[in-house]
């Protein structure tokens, strides 16, 4: 660094030691020495400038009070071309169909130092789609990526390939995996037969408990024994059954949007929990053991209450 006049003759500072302050354009490519000193009664003093493992061609800006700025060029080279180093990360690694994940490429001269400057291109071996490249410095570089809406699991490969000038290309990928988004809704179907097997029309059905926020469900059976419930949200139900003439049966319900079949309720004539020629059969069985069983005690105690009635010697 060298002190000149006006007419770019080498000349001293007549008042005393000067400090020059520099700065390099491009850190990745080369460092300088921050500041130096050219001592009272000299022209010039000198810096260091460190190369990295960046090859290009990098301004050194010089100044300091009561002298104009100046500046110089530094070109710099590699001798063998480097691949550049690629780390990918995806957050989050497992996202639902359609859904989106930040991803994120570390692009590195050797690993630790970063590239800024490269041009990072994303693709996935899945479908799917990529938002604009951000350059974050440092070498981070950030897109966002939207899954394809998928109706099963899905994994996708996603693959960061880096470029710069003269340097090789780098790559590296990283997994996500795509799950199908679950339904929110379903449609049910609720059979009701009587205890012999015959479907029970006009029978009420009404839900007492439902998820949160879900209006109770109510309706009757058609011809068929059954009733439809279109688009209702999924969760546990309680189904209370009833009609005239039967019992009353409850019964939970558990919808996961994915089955099409629900259970059969079954009820009972007579609200007894059994059929009403059984309930007769039972009544009559315990009528005559009763009657045996008076008769017997009859037998066993007439000769006592009734001697006239003893046999005879």
């Amino acid at each position: 660094m060298q002190l000149q006049d006006a007419t770019g003759i080498p000349a001293k500072d007549p008042v005393g030691d000067v400090t020059v302050y520099l700065s390099s354009s491009q850190s990745s490519a080369g460092s300088v020495t921050p500041s130096l000193v050219i001592p009272f009664g000299q022209t010039f003093a000198t810096g260091n400038f460190s190369s990295t493992y960046g090859a290009s061609t990098v301004t050194v800006s010089a100044q300091t009070s009561g002298y104009e700025s100046a500046t110089a060029q530094i070109t710099t080279y590699l001798i063998d071309q480097p691949a550049l180093v690629v780390a990918v990360t995806a957050n989050p690694s497992s996202v639902l169909s359609s859904g989106q994940s930040n991803i994120t490429a570390f692009v590195t001269y050797d690993g630790k130092t970063g590239a800024p400057g490269a041009i990072v291109q994303f693709a996935s071996s899945n479908g799917g789609s990529f938002g604009p490249v951000q350059d974050q410095g440092n070498g981070y570089y950030v897109t966002q990526f939207t899954a394809p809406a998928v109706s099963q699991k899905l994994g996708c490969t996603i693959t960061a390939n880096a470029s710069k000038t003269g340097y090789l290309l780098g790559q590296n990928s990283a997994q996500i995996t795509v799950g199908a988004s679950l339904p929110t809704s379903t449609n049910m179907v609720i059979s009701v037969f009587s205890n012999n097997g015959h479907p029970v029309s006009g029978a009420n059905v009404l839900s007492l408990a439902q998820p949160e926020g879900v209006a109770p469900l109510s309706g009757t059976t058609n011809i068929n024994g059954q009733i439809d419930f279109n688009s209702v949200a999924i969760g546990n139900y309680t189904f209370q059954v009833s009609k005239q003439g039967y019992g009353t049966q409850t019964r939970i319900v558990e919808t996961t949007g994915v089955q099409t079949n629900y259970p059969s309720i079954e009820l009972y004539q007579n609200g007894a929990g059994f059929p009403l020629m059984t309930v007769i059969i039972i009544v009559v069985v315990v009528v005559v053991i009763i009657a045996a069983v008076l008769f017997l005690l009859y037998r066993m105690n007439a000769p006592e209450e009734h001697p006239q009635y003893a046999p005879r010697r």
